[in-house]
């Protein structure tokens, strides 16, 4: 899918338009449109000014306009369901933006019931914590993907442990309580962050630590989460697998797909205003 539309600065414009050159620093935001509301969109928006304060200057859009413009953009190029991405870059007096479709894939319905296999890349990302391009990671990532066919690829660290996906995070099932590394080390996704919540309200054990590669064969389930995949079951990883239908893994399912749903009401109250 592409668009013929983007908004750059508050002005739409054809995508054929010549974009602002890129800043070798760029904060982004990618964000799934359902029906044309942007899901979690707060907290999108809170670790994109989180990201830019960071690294030294303000976001230069408000809240408000933006989920304006995100709406905008949808009606602009009659496109309710996919990814947008907003690019914010630092000038000198707080920073630029654009806002645009990009192509997604969402998992198939049969992914869901019968889970994915992910494979394994040691690399790993620089200032984790902020959502910052780095085309070396993503480059090497989209390269294994595509020959190998897998749906993922898993980032092994120095010390030969995994932390995150390419594109995703990631969380491991074991003696009945969820892991998965410490949050410090990885970019903090929002549908991560949706998983804790429901954690804690589920009374789920949560246990915060690195889990060694080497350490899989003990691990009964695992799952990606992201904007795209939501709540994903992983099948297979290199020549392990493992349980899809664990009954952890599908009340986080469901309590998720209801936050979905609340979301979505309570962005369509603040669009009407």
């Amino acid at each position: 899918m592409s668009s013929m539309q983007i908004i750059e600065n508050g002005i739409l414009k054809a995508k054929t338009d010549k974009c602002p050159a890129q800043n070798s620093l760029v904060v982004y935001e990618v964000l799934r449109i359902v029906s044309g509301i942007p899901l979690f969109f707060s907290e999108h928006f809170a670790r994109m000014n989180q990201s830019c304060q960071a690294l030294g200057f303000d976001t230069p859009i408000r809240k408000d306009e933006l989920l304006t413009q995100i709406v905008r953009l949808s009606k602009a190029n009659q496109t309710q369901n996919g990814n947008i991405k907003i690019e914010v870059t630092p000038t000198e007096r707080a920073g630029g933006w654009i806002l645009y479709f990009i192509p997604h894939s969402y998992p198939t319905p049969q992914m869901y019931q019968a889970g994915v296999e992910v494979g394994f890349l040691h690399a790993e990302r620089m200032n984790p914590g902020l959502k910052i391009e780095q085309p070396a990671v993503r480059e090497r990532a989209n390269q294994l993907i595509s020959e190998k066919g897998f749906y993922e690829v898993l980032l092994i660290n120095n010390q030969n442990e995994i932390t995150e996906g390419s594109r995703s995070n990631i969380f491991f099932i074991a003696n009945n309580k969820l892991i998965t590394p410490p949050l410090k080390q990885v970019l903090k996704g929002i549908t991560l962050g949706k998983v804790l919540e429901i954690a804690r309200v589920e009374n789920i054990e949560v246990e915060f630590r690195n889990v060694a590669a080497s350490e899989l064969k003990a691990i009964g389930s695992m799952f990606l989460t992201g904007t795209s995949p939501k709540i994903l079951p992983v099948a297979k990883a290199g020549n392990m697998h493992f349980n899809i239908k664990h009954p952890m893994l599908q009340t986080i399912t469901i309590r998720y797909n209801e936050m979905i749903q609340h979301d979505i009401e309570k962005s369509k109250k603040l669009i009407r205003k």
